[in-house]
C-alpha cells in the first residue's frame, strides 16, 4: 500500500514573509520544496507559486517558473571550475542584466551571506558551510520573488558551519523566504513556522518561535 507523502497541506506565504518548515527527518520538508519549485509533481490538488500553476505547468515552462525563484540545494552545486564570485556573476549574465551592474550585485549578494573575503576562492577551496553561503549568495543576487532552501537551521554546531538560511539574508533583499529548520535553533526567531505532522498535515503555527 503507498502513502502520500504529504496530504491535507494547506498555507499560504505573503510578500516578505519569512517561514520555517519544522519536523523530523521524513516529515515532507524537502518534498514540498521540490512540489513548490516543479521537481516533483502533486498527484492532487493546486500549487500556485509566483504566479504559475505549478500543478498545470508544461515541461517547457518550468525553466520560467524557477528564473522568479532562488532556490538552495542541500549540495550547493556550485560550479566548479569557477570563483565563487564568477558563480554567482553567472547567473546575472544568464538573466541579461547590464555588464556593468553585475560586479556590484555580486559583492552585494555576497556581503549579505558575509562572504566578500572568499569571491576569488573555487568550491574547492571552500569549507561545507562556505559552500552552502555561496549557493545562497547566488539565489538571493537576482532578487527573487521566492527563496526556497533546502537546508536551513539544521541542528549542526553554528560555530562550526554557518551555511543554512538565517532571517538577516531574507530581510538582506525583501524576499519571502521558506526553509527547513527549527525555529528553536534559529539564530533569530523565524516570523513564522510549519511542521508537516508524520509526512501528512502541515499543523503547528507558531510565532516569533514560540508555540500557539
Amino acid at each position: 500500500m503507498k502513502l502520500p507523502a504529504l496530504s491535507d497541506v494547506s498555507f499560504a506565504v505573503e510578500k516578505g514573509e519569512f517561514v520555517v518548515l519544522s519536523g523530523a527527518s521524513g516529515a515532507g520538508k524537502t518534498t514540498l520544496l521540490r512540489l513548490l519549485y516543479a521537481d516533483e509533481q502533486a498527484s492532487d490538488g493546486e500549487i500556485e507559486v509566483a504566479g504559475f500553476n505549478v500543478t498545470g505547468l508544461k515541461r517547457s515552462e518550468v525553466p520560467l517558473l524557477r528564473r522568479s525563484l532562488g532556490i538552495v540545494f542541500q549540495d550547493a552545486k556550485l560550479l566548479s571550475g569557477r570563483t565563487v564570485f564568477e558563480n554567482i556573476a553567472f547567473v546575472l549574465r544568464v538573466l541579461g542584466t547590464p555588464r556593468r551592474e553585475i560586479t556590484p550585485k555580486a559583492f552585494q549578494a555576497l556581503k549579505a551571506v558575509g562572504l566578500s573575503s572568499r569571491a576569488q576562492a573555487y568550491p574547492a577551496q571552500l569549507s561545507q558551510g562556505e559552500a552552502q553561503r555561496a549557493a545562497l549568495a547566488r539565489a538571493i543576487v537576482k532578487s527573487p520573488a521566492l527563496l526556497l532552501a533546502e537546508r536551513g537551521h539544521g541542528g549542526r554546531d553554528p560555530r562550526a558551519d554557518q551555511g543554512h538560511l538565517e532571517p538577516r539574508h531574507h530581510r538582506a533583499l525583501r524576499h519571502s523566504s521558506i526553509a527547513p529548520g527549527d525555529p528553536a535553533q534559529a539564530p533569530h526567531p523565524a516570523p513564522r513556522s510549519r511542521r508537516p505532522d508524520q509526512g501528512r498535515r502541515m499543523s503547528k503555527v507558531m510565532e516569533a518561535g514560540a508555540q500557539r
